[in-house]
């Protein structure tokens, strides 16, 4: 199907969600979730099973987890070869074992527990959030729509990522920090960021804030995880992974539409020729000393709000504290992929749920607009009216970078009044 229809649909299914909550806001009504469950299937249908062009169903799991299972025993020097499949693994050698007890079966029963894997852990996160931000009944509808309604979620599960599949495991690590239960919340992290090694830069965050710990624990957890899968596979497949993989795609831009950081929107400015190229590009030297500008004005921005706030001392600020180093880090990587803003749904939530609070109107709508753009649906649509498609290629394709920058601003804003209100009466929660 056209691209184009696949805004129109999402806006029809989502204005329909938000005039549906916002029916009856303070009690459920019996007819809500009657109209909520046949549009969050729709969504589902829409954007995890129905093509809009590109997203080919379950890509990532067959052409490089499936594959990287069968070879990481058969013969693991193939593993980081790109002729076994057109998508290569991307991962250290040692993560390809969570794949093997699937590819020891067909591919199509591996598709199906795969994705009802994916399907299971998504309810968990939802449930998780729930739980956690103590969302009453409307609140967890509202939750539930987020899931529903969200592009880059719905991306992850069409494509066969693990993006989805690591929620539940993010929000229990929050949550855990938000309890003070720092050596569980470090190595739920290090596992995370051995599958997804930009959440590393939560490390320098858990340091800041001496949660020597956690931070101990997340060092820890990746250390011994790199060195039994060095010891496992030897240097020489890892070198590969360093040189061909790492390497590149870490000093070097992706403008491909689904590459969604700060360098990511930069390299579509530039080159917008190259949204559906995924290799890394050759760029001068002013392209990466504006990328290094906009990444350390964020930073800045983040680490002044955490200046002027001080240590979190509620539930509710380390929930907000985290989402802000959360969003930082899908801002900051050099390879951000689009799925990777599944993860957004934890800050949403708390908005959602109102354990954040907007602190007027405009911030309000900040937020709204935020989530707007971070969960529309994952489609390269350029016009063909020449100047529209120029526009779309060089700026609109990076939606996700706005709304993700949106949501930054508001958590920090958001972060700070949580400090002034706390200087005047009590905290809630205390954090033992």
């Amino acid at each position: 199907m056209a691209p184009a229809a696949a805004y129109g649909v999402w806006i029809a299914l989502a204005a329909t969600v938000v005039a549906t909550i916002a029916a009856r806001r303070r009690a459920v009504s019996w007819w809500q979730p009657a109209v909520l469950a046949p549009v969050a299937t729709a969504s589902v249908v829409a954007f995890a099973v129905v093509s809009w062009g590109r997203a080919t169903p379950l890509g990532d799991f067959n052409k490089a987890y499936y594959p990287a299972g069968m070879l990481l025993f058969a013969d693991p020097s193939r593993l980081y070869s790109c002729e076994t499949s057109n998508l290569c693994f991307v991962n250290i050698p040692i993560v390809a074992a969570l794949f093997t007890p699937l590819s020891v079966i067909d591919r199509l029963p591996a598709q199906i527990i795969f994705s009802v894997v994916g399907a299971a852990a998504t309810v968990v996160a939802a449930w998780y959030l729930t739980r956690e931000l103590c969302a009453g009944a409307v609140a967890g509808y509202a939750i539930v729509a987020l899931f529903a309604l969200n592009g880059p979620l719905l991306y992850s599960a069409r494509l066969g990522n693990l993006t989805h599949v690591m929620l539940p495991w993010l929000v229990a690590a929050f949550a855990a920090l938000a309890r003070g239960r720092d050596g569980r919340a470090g190595t739920m992290l290090g596992g995370l960021a051995i599958i997804k090694p930009p959440l590393l830069l939560f490390l320098p965050y858990l340091v800041y804030r001496r949660r020597w710990r956690a931070a101990a624990t997340l060092t820890g957890t990746v250390a011994a995880v790199v060195v039994a899968s060095v010891l496992w596979f030897g240097l020489a497949l890892h070198r590969v992974w360093l040189t061909q993989l790492a390497g590149p795609f870490s000093s070097r831009p992706v403008a491909a539409y689904n590459v969604q950081s700060i360098t990511g929107m930069l390299a579509h400015l530039q080159r917008p020729e190259n949204l559906t190229n995924w290799m890394p590009l050759d760029v001068s030297p002013a392209f990466m000393l504006v990328s290094y500008g906009l990444v350390a004005f964020v930073v800045a921005a983040a680490a002044a709000a955490f200046l002027a706030s001080g240590a979190p001392a509620s539930t509710r600020a380390h929930w907000t504290e985290l989402s802000i180093v959360l969003v930082l880090v899908l801002l900051v990587g050099p390879l951000t992929w689009t799925h990777y803003y599944a993860f957004c749904l934890i800050p949403l939530a708390l908005y959602a749920t109102r354990t954040v609070n907007a602190p007027n109107t405009a911030m309000g709508f900040t937020v709204a607009a935020a989530a707007a753009l971070i969960s529309a649906p994952v489609v390269l649509w350029l016009p063909r009216v020449p100047i529209l498609g120029s526009l779309a290629a060089r700026v609109l394709v990076s939606h996700y970078v706005a709304g993700a920058l949106l949501l930054l601003g508001a958590l920090c804003v958001s972060r700070v009044g949580q400090w002034e209100s706390s200087s005047s009466r009590p905290s809630l929660i205390v954090v033992a």
